[in-house]
């Protein structure tokens, strides 16, 4: 859980970044936090996955008895990332991308630079589908 979501770094856990793979502007999470240079910049192929990383934080707060302002700050992680999802990448209508994307309602990987209706491992529409559920 520090890897992706060390909220109180005062600790001693201070080897580990404080939400390391979260974009506060953008709201969503980049896969390997950003670090390793993509063609695309940085790259997010899979919001399920980072939906689920900020889920697991929020109920390991909860289980663990943090203090209500580390529970709320698990939420606030989480909220961002579903809302972020719902924005980029399952698609309503053409208020974000061009016809292409909204089309299957649903984008496959975001780039800094870039966005794509494909993963990594296909371009079915399914694939795009099933990582981003």
């Amino acid at each position: 859980m520090l890897d992706i979501c060390n909220i109180e770094p005062s600790t001693g856990t201070y080897k580990f970044p404080f939400v390391r793979h979260k974009d506060f502007f953008d709201g969503h999470s980049w896969a390997s936090g950003g670090l390793l240079p993509q063609a695309n910049g940085k790259g997010q192929e899979s919001s399920s996955e980072a939906v689920n990383a900020y889920y697991g934080c929020y109920l390991y707060s909860e289980v663990s008895n943090m203090s209500n302002e580390h529970s709320l700050t698990m939420q606030l992680l989480l909220a961002m990332e579903v809302q972020a999802t719902n924005v980029y990448w399952h698609m309503r209508d053409d208020s974000v991308y061009e016809h292409l994307f909204s089309m299957n309602r649903m984008v496959g990987n975001i780039g800094a630079t870039d966005v794509t209706a494909t993963t990594w491992f296909g371009n079915a529409v399914g694939y795009v589908h099933g990582i981003n559920m």
